[in-house]
């Protein structure tokens, strides 16, 4: 694993979200598609990003109530996926 590759972390985090079957699996989702939008974002594919950016914040949010901390992600989006939300509006 090749520490800040998005793409490493959401093979591994696949394996968790196919494994839980509580309603942890949102987190889970979430994270995996916050890592491909990554993924996307740097392979200049902008839409795509946009795209899984928008899914993994509704799956966040879902676990907000399971302790997971919601605001330091979206935050965390808002920041590194600013230019995609700003140049490829819905």
């Amino acid at each position: 694993m090749v520490k800040g590759d998005p793409w490493h972390a959401h093979e591994v985090w696949e394996k968790c979200w196919h494994a839980d079957r509580s309603p942890r699996r949102h987190a889970w989702k979430g994270l995996i598609q916050l890592a491909a939008a990554d993924f996307h974002r740097r392979r200049g594919s902008p839409a795509i990003a946009r795209r899984l950016v928008e899914q993994a914040a509704g799956h966040l949010l879902a676990a907000h109530h399971l302790g997971f901390d919601t605001e330091a992600v979206l935050a965390l989006l808002a920041g590194r996926f600013a230019e995609v939300l700003e140049r490829y509006p819905r």
